[in-house]
């Protein structure tokens, strides 16, 4: 159906249709699975495979990020152990 300048527009013709999200890179894969802790073993795996593409400076921040996350689940760990050996004293 062709539209001509007079035809008024249909409910939904003047949406743009959705354009699909392109594929994340390993960078940002990286920093999403140190943020949410999620799928670390996958993604340590999938970089020893692999020739990183990211720069010396990149794979430093990352690396500190995640030592930073791991000293703060490791606190948050040690308070929790606290918490719990408080409650098991007679």
């Amino acid at each position: 159906m062709t539209r001509s300048p007079t035809t008024p527009l249909m409910p939904g013709q003047w949406i743009e249709p959705r354009r699909p999200k392109p594929e994340p890179t390993l960078a940002q894969r990286l920093v999403d699975a140190i943020n949410k802790g999620r799928h670390l073993a996958e993604l340590a795996a999938e970089v020893q495979a692999l020739d990183l593409d990211l720069t010396d400076h990149t794979i430093a921040v990352l690396r500190d990020r995640l030592a930073r996350e791991i000293a703060e689940r490791q606190d948050l760990s040690r308070a929790l152990q606290a918490v719990s050996d408080r409650r098991a004293e007679p």
